[in-house]
């Protein structure tokens, strides 16, 4: 964006990683699964712990 112009963030959108870096965090690691039976996959990624940007307005403290 150019002009000064800003957009609304939508954090539920956006990994807590992305925004906060989760302190001395110095790695990640993402996986490209492949599932056989996607119902199975479907209740795996429901259950999986997850943390959105939208949790805290704090920048906690790797932030720039």
């Amino acid at each position: 964006m150019s002009g000064g112009a800003t957009a609304a963030v939508d954090f539920a959108d956006i990994q807590g990683l992305a925004r906060f870096g989760h302190g001395r965090l110095r790695a990640a690691e993402f996986l490209l699964l492949d599932f056989a039976e996607p119902e199975a996959a479907r209740a795996w990624l429901c259950a999986a712990p997850l943390t959105t940007a939208e949790l805290s307005d704090a920048p906690g403290e790797t932030w720039p």
